[in-house]
């Protein structure tokens, strides 16, 4: 095998690697989310009718950040099944979610395309990958500014 040859099938492998860790990144921090967004208890005042949670502003905080962490975690392997995808194929996927999952391509690179439906999804037009919170701005190619409500960044709370 040439050394040029060698390189890039080095390459390949190490952009593999970085994909199985970060998915296993992302199922971490989804663990983390789906333990940490359970329905908090509800305690009621002795003649009162007025029903309170037990959820403070802290914990609001907490759920954000996993959110937002799990959302870049998402973002990054997507990022990387794109380069992957790139290197193997020397051409940008097509529009769609299909070549990162198998689907069109007949192997996948991801077991399926990554969103948690009630805070954020992504998108690929073939050029740009693209964040979609639920509430605030949506970000082409890049996972949001954390100065500015975009993406990953925005209130997904």
């Amino acid at each position: 095998m040439s050394t040029s040859r060698r390189f890039h099938a080095d390459r390949g492998a190490s952009l593999l690697g970085l994909l199985i860790v970060l998915m296993v990144l992302g199922v971490m921090a989804a663990v983390a989310v789906s333990a940490v967004s359970t329905t908090a208890p509800q305690a009621t005042t002795p003649n009162s009718s007025v029903t309170t949670t037990s959820m403070g502003e802290s914990n609001i905080a907490a759920i954000q950040t996993a959110l937002t962490a799990t959302c870049i975690a998402d973002y990054q392997t997507l990022s990387t099944a794109l380069q992957v995808y790139t290197t193997l194929h020397s051409a940008n996927p097509p529009a769609g979610t299909s070549w990162a999952t198998g689907i069109e391509s007949g192997s996948s690179l991801i077991q399926s395309w990554p969103s948690d439906p009630g805070h954020f999804t992504f998108t690929w037009n073939g050029s740009a990958l693209g964040v979609v919170p639920v509430r605030g701005t949506a970000s082409r190619g890049s996972d949001g500014s954390a100065g500015a409500a975009s993406g990953c960044y925005a209130s997904m709370s």
